[in-house]
């Protein structure tokens, strides 16, 4: 009997593609759960997801619905004390960042209250003191973060927020923001800082109102600056108030 011919193998299947995207919002949804459910309990885990979480966001277009839908959990998750004032400035950090890439890829729209705002604007004022010391390890990433407010033009949102009756938290947070801005920049890092800086100062004062507390925080960096510290703020309100 003539042996009949092997049929060849079928080659094997290929894996479905794995859509990038569909990826990325995977892993936002299981950073958000775990942050919800407080089960990142090292120093290190936590950095860890909350860096990928900012790398994913980064990636993502605005008004993505998909990464809008699954950064859900992560966006009310982020907004808490224990996140928003914890011990380690790599937290802080990576927790402000993510907060700006929400408020980005949500526009116009927000995924945080008028409360959760103006707690995420005194977080941002925190961490505008890195920008101090240009040998800070943390100084290129606020940097980068300054120049997402910007680009956002975010400060607007802080000054959209609904006053509460005075003396209005709104104002208070606004001038601590400004404050922080003009505290930041001194004559060791002002060629480095005072291009991102200057155009933040300058829509902020544009677009607000003008109350005591917002003068007070521009016009007391008139004042002569005691022996041994810098004047560089000074000169960016003159800037700005020309």
């Amino acid at each position: 009997m003539v042996p009949q011919p092997k049929k060849p193998a079928r080659p094997p299947r290929a894996a479905p593609a794995v859509n990038p995207e569909d990826e990325a919002c995977e892993t936002l949804s299981q950073i958000g759960r775990d942050l919800s459910k407080r089960v990142l309990k090292s120093k290190d885990a936590l950095i860890t997801a909350l860096q990928t979480a900012q790398s994913l966001l980064e990636q993502a277009a605005q008004s993505s619905q998909s990464v809008c839908r699954a950064s859900r959990e992560l966006a009310a998750a982020l907004p808490q004390d224990d996140l928003l004032h914890h011990s380690d400035a790599n937290v802080r950090l990576a927790v402000a960042c993510c907060t700006f890439q929400l408020l980005r890829i949500y526009a116009p729209e927000s995924p945080y209250s008028d409360a959760e705002v103006k707690r995420i604007f005194r977080l941002l004022s925190r961490t505008l003191g890195s920008l101090a010391h240009p040998n800070n390890p943390h100084f290129e990433a606020c940097l980068k973060l300054v120049s997402l407010v910007n680009e956002m033009k975010a400060m607007v949102l802080l000054l959209d927020v609904e006053a509460d009756p005075p003396p209005s938290r709104a104002d208070a947070t606004l001038c601590e923001c400004l404050g922080a801005i003009l505290d930041a920049i001194n004559e060791d890092n002002c060629a480095a800082v005072s291009g991102h800086l200057e155009p933040l100062l300058e829509l902020t004062v544009s677009e607000a109102d003008v109350t005591t507390g917002l003068l007070d925080t521009l016009l007391s960096r008139l004042l002569p600056p005691p022996l041994g510290e810098a004047s560089a703020g000074a000169a960016l309100v003159r800037r700005v108030l020309r």
